[in-house]
């Protein structure tokens, strides 16, 4: 299960450079959603700024798939299930 969550992160990472190289303007709503929680703006979702949305903090350890305390941007994509519209 692990191997196959870093694959769809890698995926996401890779997907991610090549919006920035074509300079697509237009952000999935899952990162315009992250974008507004990460408040200190270090690009991971500690569980204090996942606090503010319940849902989420509800399922804090689940969108954590690497289980490092943290969620990253293409977690929290996975999570919302817009990874499948973004090519994920």
């Amino acid at each position: 299960m692990k191997k196959i969550v870093i694959c769809m992160l890698a995926g996401l990472m890779t997907g991610a450079a090549v919006a920035e190289e074509t300079k697509e303007p237009e952000m999935l709503a899952a990162e315009a959603e992250f974008v507004s929680l990460d408040a200190n703006k270090n690009g991971a979702l500690s569980k204090q700024e996942a606090d503010l949305d319940a849902k989420l903090a509800a399922a804090f350890a689940e969108a954590d798939a690497d289980q490092d305390g943290e969620i990253s941007k293409a977690e929290y994509i996975l999570y919302s299930g817009d990874a499948t519209a973004a090519g994920g």
